[in-house]
């Protein structure tokens, strides 16, 4: 199972990077390493994708190390790297592909991916200069955008990636103003149910945030497997 979740999960990750101008990517028997140095404590764009034992950092490392950078990674539990500092765990959960109610949730359409953009960016604290790449996910191939309203405004934003036969609930943001009101929550179920009316058998989704993790188990999702995140010394 882990193999078939992780290539969804890390197709969305690898395919969210090439978007972005500035980040390089290398690539090296199936691992993929993202760098940037022009954002180096930036996780997501300076992390190893791909990876499953700790012999495979070996070589990687030397990329990081020339360009002055201190890559991030997640392993499978059991392996601690030499030279690394743990970080934190994460999560991914999975559970079948089901019709579930969602209120107030509605899929963006052609013409909202600025909009969309700027309500997941505003959710997340980025910056304005990272909303481009994120309107440019509405183009993508089996790439699905969400949008939550409250009192007739969006207020939250998801996304769902489909790929051979799984549905991966790839990333989302609540505005703060509005968190605590259950789009989360809402975002969740109508994505469920898409990937099920899609003819997804599955659907995942990764995490490190606690509370994000409740929500996507009370929507019928269990844990899977437990990854662990490093950085570099």
């Amino acid at each position: 199972m882990r193999a078939e979740l992780e290539r969804p999960l890390n197709g969305f990750a690898v395919r969210r990077l090439e978007l972005i101008p500035g980040v390089r990517l290398e690539r090296l028997d199936g691992v993929v390493a993202a760098l940037c140095p022009a954002l180096p404590e930036l996780d997501f764009v300076n992390r190893i994708y791909g990876v499953e034992g700790v012999a495979e950092l070996g070589p990687l490392e030397a990329l990081y190390a020339a360009e002055g950078l201190r890559p991030w990674v997640e392993l499978p539990e059991g392996r601690e790297p030499d030279g690394w500092q743990r970080v934190e765990p994460v999560w991914v959960l999975a559970g079948p592909a089901a019709p579930l109610d969602a209120e107030a949730v509605r899929e963006a359409g052609p013409d909202e991916a600025e909009l969309f953009a700027a309500t997941f960016c505003n959710g997340n604290g980025a910056p304005p200069f990272a909303r481009p790449p994120v309107a440019r996910w509405a183009g993508e191939p089996g790439w699905r955008l969400y949008l939550a309203e409250l009192d007739g405004a969006p207020a939250a934003a998801g996304l769902l990636v489909i790929e051979d036969e799984i549905g991966c609930l790839a990333a989302a943001s609540t505005l703060e103003a509005s968190r605590g009101r259950g789009c989360q929550t809402a975002l969740i179920r109508r994505r469920i149910s898409d990937a099920a009316a899609a003819g997804c058998r599955e659907v995942c989704a990764l995490t490190a945030n606690p509370a994000s993790r409740r929500n996507l188990e009370r929507c019928r999702l269990e844990l899977a497997y437990t990854k662990t995140a490093w950085r570099k010394l």
